[in-house]
Order: structure tokens, then sequence, then C-alpha cells
């Protein structure tokens, strides 16, 4: 995580998928790409790699280190198109909101493609993959902020599904929404800390604290002032908007109060059983400084999950992916 070594790990918050030409990848071989957050070094990386521009871009949350590449892969797309067709970037109406006055050259090369809560949008330049995003709290100025799930249409009406979270500290979904994520294969999620520190605006793998294994003093005093309020707020910033008001309006039935919120990643896995997990953007950090725990190497932190996952006895299996590694989705 942001390794000075290596300095591709800067690029660790954004991904792309690809569809290939053939069953054995090759960079060769991309039919069309999607790129989901452009983070820091994502733009070198990608000139380096695909080196092409991907035919459109989703976004998770509207923060310096997800977007600070949409310019340079929305002009250069627009040049390339002799300025006859603007970029298509889908993301949330108040993401998109923040996007655009944060980078006022984009308002007249962006296509907007509102992604309202909960509802399944067909991605238009990839026809067979389609994207729902979901409202997940990531700290007061996570506007918008959204985890993803996507679906890759492989019959009349089968789908292959995939989740992808951008940053998160605490999903805001409804049962039927558990519900529609756990039907997912794959999930790469979030995972800043093994341990709560929700100050920091990231979940953690577990609630609960390394030496009293009970739900760690970090979170609990932050739930202490804790309203459900303060966890919507960041999405209810613009005038009233049908789509993002009713799927808040339902929320709010099911959770009057946070005591049945998922805070931790082993509470989601234990919810939606999503067989494999993929843990990215680890830092350790906070579990160094406030908890006195060791920041784990990728190994290590792989082996603890599962650990972890056995003795709660969920059956997801954890993997710790490198920067630049490629999976197959289907």
């Amino acid at each position: 995580f942001y390794n000075a070594s290596d300095p591709d790990d800067l690029g660790n918050v954004s991904y792309s998928i690809m569809g290939s030409a053939s069953s054995a990848f090759d960079k060769s071989n991309i039919t069309w790409e999607l790129l989901i957050d452009a983070g820091n070094n994502t733009i070198p990386y990608i000139i380096r790699n695909e080196n092409r521009i991907p035919e459109a871009m989703i976004v998770t949350h509207p923060h310096l280190d997800h977007i600070v590449g949409i310019d340079w892969v929305a002009q250069s797309y627009v040049h390339l198109n002799d300025y006859k067709k603007k970029y298509p970037l889908y993301t949330t109406l108040p993401c998109w909101e923040t996007i655009k006055n944060s980078f006022h050259q984009l308002r007249d090369i962006i296509e907007f493609h509102e992604l309202e809560p909960a509802v399944k949008t067909r991605i238009e330049e990839v026809p067979e993959i389609f994207v729902t995003a979901y409202p997940v709290f990531h700290g007061d100025s996570g506007f918008g902020a959204s985890l993803l799930l996507f679906e890759h249409q492989t019959g009349e009406n089968t789908f292959s599904k995939a989740v992808i979270t951008g940053d998160m500290l605490v999903p805001l979904l409804r049962e039927k929404d558990f519900k529609e994520i756990a039907h997912a294969s794959v999930i790469y999620i979030d995972s800043n800390n093994r341990f709560p520190y929700p100050v920091s605006s990231h979940g953690s793998f577990t609630a609960k604290d390394p030496v009293t294994d009970k739900q760690g003093n970090f979170l609990t005093e932050w739930k202490q002032n804790l309203t459900v309020a303060m966890l919507l707020a960041p999405h209810l910033q613009q005038p009233y908007n049908s789509g993002i008001h009713n799927y808040f309006e339902e929320f709010i039935r099911e959770n009057k109060n946070i005591d049945h919120m998922v805070f931790s990643i082993s509470d989601l896995l234990r919810i939606t059983k999503i067989p494999s997990v993929n843990l990215v953007h680890y830092s350790g950090n906070e579990d160094l400084k406030m908890h006195q725990q060791k920041i784990m190497n990728d190994e290590e932190l792989e082996q603890w999950a599962n650990d972890v996952m056995a003795i709660e006895h969920i059956d997801s299996k954890i993997h710790v992916p490198k920067t630049g590694n490629i999976f197959q989705w289907i």
C-alpha cells in the first residue's frame, strides 16, 4: 500500500473491467475496457500497459485520489473523436455535482449518466455490462459514495455478478439490497484497517478489539454520537430528487437507529456469504498507531483474515491481490 519502492501501488484505488477476444488474456486481445475510478498513477499505468482509452468510466465517489485522472481520459477521448463526442461517465448525481464543481473544464466534455440508488443501469458503450450503485458512508465529504454491483449478461436471463466497493465505512443498504449483492461470486472491498478506527472514514475487517475480542472502543465511542441522519447527509445535499429520496425513505423505515447496521467486512460477509473476497487498499497504519498491532504484509494479512473467517464460521475465502493483478471474471 503506497509502497515507496513500487510507484504503481499509487494506482491501487482504480480498477479496469476488460473484455478479451480470447480466453487467454493479453493486452493485444482487449476489445473493450471500463475504468472504475481514476486514482493516483492510474493514467501512467494505463499508458504503459493497455495504452488505450477506456470506453467509459464509472466513479464510486468524488475524493481526489479517485478522480484525479478523469480529465486526462476525457480530454484524450474527445480529442481522438475530433470533439464530436463527449466522454461517458457513470456515477451518482451528488458525486457528479462535486466533480464538475471541482473540474469546471469537464462540464463540456463529459456525457453524464446518472446512477440512481439501487437502479440497474446498462452501460451503453458495453451493452452486456450492467451496473447498480448502492449508497455507502465514507465520511462527511463522500458525496454520493457508492459500492457497485456489476453484472455481465451471459445468457438471455443469466448474469455473472461482481461487487466493487470503493472506499467505505458503512454500507447504507436495505434488506433486499443485501440479498441482491449476495448473488455476487466475488467482491473487491476496501480494507484499510484490520481493527476499527472509524475516524479514518474507512471500514475495518473486524469490528472487534484485538485484545478484548469485543466491539472495539473506538467504534463504540464513535457510535455513541452517531445518528442515521449523519450517515445520510452526504447523499442529500442536492434539491429533492425522487430516486435518491425514495431510496433513503425506505432505508430509514428499516433502520430507525444504527443498531443493525454493518460496521465491518466480516459482518458484511456473514450476511451476504459472497464466496470470493479480495481485500484492497490495506495500509494498517491505524492498526499500528491506535491498536499497537503490527502492519502485515500481503501473505500475513491473507492468512490472518482467513483465520478470522474460520473462527467466525464464515465460508468466504479471502485473497489479497497485488496492484496490477488480472483475474478472470467469467
